[in-house]
């Protein structure tokens, strides 16, 4: 049996790793201003909560941009792994977050 025609893999591009790394920037700022002291802190935690609802935004235009053209497979791995990959992040800085916020 003769295997199907693979379609020519294109560069993703500059957007596509900016709408990747956003979040992840994001919620390192986040992680930073609630370490300092005072209402600066309380601004990280507002900022790490906009970054959990980025997340789901970017990883749904990521995995759209890696699916276009045919390769919906492709996009619904890509999908999966962008999850896995801001899960560890949104762990790591909302418990980094939580460390700074006083709930006195």
């Amino acid at each position: 049996m003769e295997s199907p025609p693979t379609l020519p893999l294109k560069p993703l591009g500059r957007t596509f790793y900016i709408v990747l790394l956003a979040p992840i920037v994001s919620m390192a700022l986040a992680a930073g201003l609630s370490l300092l002291k005072g209402s600066v802190g309380d601004l990280g935690a507002m900022l790490s909560l906009a970054t959990l609802l980025a997340m789901f935004v970017c990883s749904v235009i990521c995995a759209i941009m890696v699916g276009r053209g045919g390769r919906m497979e492709a996009g619904i791995v890509a999908f999966v792994g962008i999850v896995i990959l801001y899960i560890g992040v949104a762990f790591a800085g909302c418990a980094t977050v939580m460390q700074g916020v006083s709930f006195h």
